[in-house]
């Protein structure tokens, strides 16, 4: 078999957690398919991942990469992460036939704290991926729970109905409003408070750009 059919599931570690002590949250998953030259070693697993799953964080972003089957991080302890080329070979020998991997990614504050995490074959592209967020424009940088979206985050909270693709149309469900003379041509629907200050920090953003 040339080519191995493998689910990606990516992590991120919280702001009330650390790098040291970590608790991961999932944020995305991903199905691709992969091929043998592609577990030959970390550098080429990680090119490849960049390049089939096409996620903008996973390009520009540190990461590490584990077998789901051998990661416990999910559960709150360090996971078993593949840290040379050779560990990956081997571990990929004993894998299924579909390939399960986790993927941690690391915002640049929480990059800068890994140069004792990591090991000597994983240093080098810490070391390049913080050399070149250092020439960049200095950026605000977004928190992961900003950067997941807000229907993520208030899913539980209001129902589905609030979270739809809206083209020229209302919003099924929504309540509507009567907006008065003053905006006449105008339809106005009912926003809960939380998604309300989600959108006034997007168009701040918008505005900011």
């Amino acid at each position: 078999m040339d080519t191995f059919l493998t689910r990606i599931q990516t992590f991120y570690i919280p702001a009330s957690s650390s790098v040291d002590s970590p608790q991961y949250r999932p944020s995305a998953e991903y199905t691709v398919h992969l091929s043998r030259a592609d577990f030959s070693s970390l550098v080429a697993l990680k090119l490849a991942l960049q390049e089939k799953t096409k996620a903008g964080y996973i390009q520009s972003q540190f990461f590490q990469v584990a077998f789901k089957n051998e990661f416990q991080g999910v559960h709150g302890y360090q996971g078993a992460f593949l840290t040379t080329s050779e560990e990956l070979r081997l571990s990929f020998q004993s894998q299924p036939s579909v390939i399960e991997l986790v993927v941690v990614k690391y915002t640049k504050a929480q990059a800068k704290l890994l140069h004792q995490l990591v090991s000597k074959e994983e240093l080098p592209g810490l070391v390049g991926y913080l050399q070149s967020v250092r020439k960049n424009a200095p950026e605000r940088e977004e928190s992961e729970e900003e950067a997941i979206g807000f229907a993520e985050r208030y899913k539980d909270v209001y129902p589905e109905k609030m979270f739809q693709k809206i083209g020229n149309g209302l919003p099924a469900g929504w309540p509507v409003v009567d907006l008065q003379e003053e905006f006449e041509g105008f339809t106005g629907v009912q926003v809960p408070l939380g998604i309300y200050r989600e959108c006034l920090k997007f168009a701040a953003k918008l505005n900011s750009e």
